[in-house]
C-alpha cells in the first residue's frame, strides 16, 4: 500500500487539483445544458435562436472532452483493454504496464506537440470565431489536456514498478 500524503491520495495527486477539475467540468457541463436547453426551446417555442450558442456548443464539449479526459488519466480511470493483463505474473504485467504507459505518453505528447503548433498558427493568423473569441484561446485545451494527459502517463510509467500487486 502505497502511503498517503496530507495533500491527497498517491493515487490521484493533490486535493486542490481535483477540486478545480471537479468545479470546472461541473461549470463546463452545467453551461453546455443550460445553453443547449435555452436553445431548443428557442428554436421549438419561439422559431428562433442564437448564433453563437451552436458553435459554442460545440467548444464546450471539445473542453469537456478533454479536461474529462485529463481527469480520468490522472485518477487511473481511463478506458483500457487489460485482458492480456489479468493472466500474466506480476513482473510481466508491470513490463507490459509500463511500455503501454511509455507508448501512450509518447502519443499524447506528440499530439501535443502538435496542437500547440496549430494553435501558435492560429494566435498569427489572429482569426476570430464567435463574439470575437480568437481561435487560438479556444483552441488551447488540445496542447494543455494531451501535455497534462503525456505527463501523467510519463510519471506513471516509472510508478508502476512500485505498485505491490502489480496491477496499473
Amino acid at each position: 500500500m502505497r502511503p498517503e500524503s496530507e495533500s491527497g491520495s498517491a493515487d490521484s495527486g493533490p486535493r486542490w487539483i481535483a477540486w478545480i477539475e471537479s468545479a470546472l467540468l461541473s461549470l463546463l457541463l452545467g453551461t453546455l445544458v443550460v445553453l443547449g436547453g435555452t436553445q431548443i426551446l428557442l428554436r421549438n417555442v419561439f422559431d428562433s435562436g442564437v448564433l453563437w450558442i451552436d458553435p459554442l456548443l460545440r467548444m464546450l464539449v471539445l473542453w469537456l472532452g478533454l479536461i474529462g479526459a485529463a481527469a480520468a488519466a490522472r485518477q487511473n480511470k481511463n478506458i483500457r483493454i487489460d485482458l492480456i493483463n489479468r493472466y500474466l505474473p506480476p513482473l510481466w504485467d508491470r513490463v507490459i504496464s509500463s511500455l503501454t504507459h511509455a507508448f501512450t505518453a509518447a502519443v499524447c505528447g506528440l499530439i501535443g506537440w502538435h496542437g500547440a503548433r496549430m494553435v501558435i498558427v492560429e494566435k498569427e493568423f489572429a482569426e476570430t470565431d464567435f463574439l470575437d473569441i480568437p481561435i487560438w484561446i479556444l483552441q488551447s485545451v488540445i496542447p494543455f489536456a494531451f501535455g497534462l494527459i503525456a505527463l501523467v502517463y510519463l510519471v506513471s510509467t516509472v510508478t508502476v514498478w512500485y505498485q505491490r500487486d502489480g496491477r496499473a
